[in-house]
């Protein structure tokens, strides 16, 4: 079994830790890819699939009972065969409640469509299928993040669609929780465009801390993305 997330003083996670992630789709090839793409994450770990969305919530309700893992963060396609991915993340997220879920939605048509349902439904992301290559990591380090100091259905949610700049709201540096040197300093490498080997590498630290510095970022921020979290900090004049 992968070693269990902790939760972090800073509602994060620790940086030694796997981010535990359930992957929700009715697509067969869908499914197979996006548990590929998790699998290369660093940091990050499929604990489980699932082709449907009643699957899915048995599988959340088992782990809530203690009779399997709870996944740290769900990946969920907006399209299932039986229920939708929208009616699976609200009762997930009101089943989970204390102990939180990160929820990211999925999507092959247009986020704005379903941006307003993905709010009610307390997911922490809403991405086009089109841009999980680039913006699916981000988003399930963000959620997990979130995950213990999320509030109730109603959070802003981070919407990608390619297209979108920075319509959607998105809530400001808390005075209490500026970003640290390190970590500005990292989205601002993440902003020049290097990968995180060339940062580790800039920095002079291990991938993991580089992982944990942008973490800590995005979840003060409030950001669901790194290139919102960049937005963000370029609207402060911080960049």
């Amino acid at each position: 079994m992968a070693p269990r997330a902790r939760k972090c003083h800073n509602g994060g996670m620790d940086s030694d830790r796997l981010i535990r992630v359930g992957v929700v789709d009715n697509d067969p090839l869908a499914l197979n890819m996006l548990v590929a793409a998790v699998g290369r994450m660093r940091g990050c770990t499929v604990l489980w699939r699932a082709m449907s969305g009643v699957e899915a919530l048995q599988l959340v309700t088992r782990g809530l009972r203690g009779r399997g893992a709870l996944p740290d963060v769900m990946v969920v396609d907006v399209f299932l065969g039986d229920l939708s991915g929208l009616e699976v993340c609200r009762r997930i997220h009101a089943q989970a409640g204390a102990e939180g879920v990160g929820l990211v939605g999925i999507t092959a048509y247009s986020v704005e469509r379903f941006a307003d349902g993905a709010k009610a439904a307390g997911m922490d992301a809403l991405l086009g299928k089109e841009n999980v290559a680039t913006e699916l990591e981000p988003a399930i380090i963000a959620a997990a993040a979130r995950k213990a100091t999320r509030e109730s259905p109603g959070d802003e949610v981070t919407a990608t669609d390619g297209n979108a700049d920075s319509g959607t709201p998105q809530r400001p540096i808390a005075d209490s929780q500026p970003l640290s040197k390190r970590e500005l300093e990292t989205l601002r490498y993440y902003a020049q465009g290097l990968t995180t080997e060339r940062i580790t590498a800039a920095m002079g630290v291990g991938p993991t801390t580089v992982y944990s510095y942008r973490n800590r970022a995005l979840a003060k921020l409030g950001a669901g993305s790194i290139p919102e979290a960049i937005h963000l900090l370029t609207k402060r004049g911080a960049m």
